[in-house]
């Protein structure tokens, strides 16, 4: 749901300024490599600070408010004169320190439109 969000905010965001936010970094930071398992529950919470360290988050409007999963990481370029972004999701929901993850993608077509897939790209799903 939360990759959801962010590929529909990023394609209003392009509607409305020409572009996507420029990429940030892994938020909450470093859980991508790090297992994260506290009481049983498989689940963090993330505050503010964590996703005040790339101006795309802010950008999207875009901060989980309930406990979560996953880590989130936002990339966009252009390339060719075209912008694309990719919105992915990484988690470790059974504590063996592999991990899932969950892509979104989008890319600006030549009439000037985004092409965003409406399926996901996952990877280790259940992990």
């Amino acid at each position: 749901m939360n990759l959801r969000r962010l590929q529909d905010a990023s394609v209003a965001h392009f509607v409305q300024h020409g572009s996507f936010p420029p990429s940030s970094p892994m938020a909450p930071p470093g859980h991508r490599h790090m297992v994260r398992c506290e009481s049983g529950s498989h689940r963090f919470e993330s505050g503010f600070v964590d996703w005040s360290q790339g101006s795309a988050w802010s950008a999207l409007s875009f901060e989980p408010r309930d406990p979560h999963r996953y880590s989130y990481q936002y990339d966009s370029s252009q390339v060719d004169g075209r912008w694309t972004f990719t919105a992915s999701a990484f988690g470790d929901l059974d504590c063996d320190a592999r991990m899932s993850t969950f892509v979104r993608f989008g890319v600006e077509a030549s009439d000037g439109s985004i092409d965003s897939e409406s399926r996901l790209y996952t990877d280790r799903e259940m992990e």
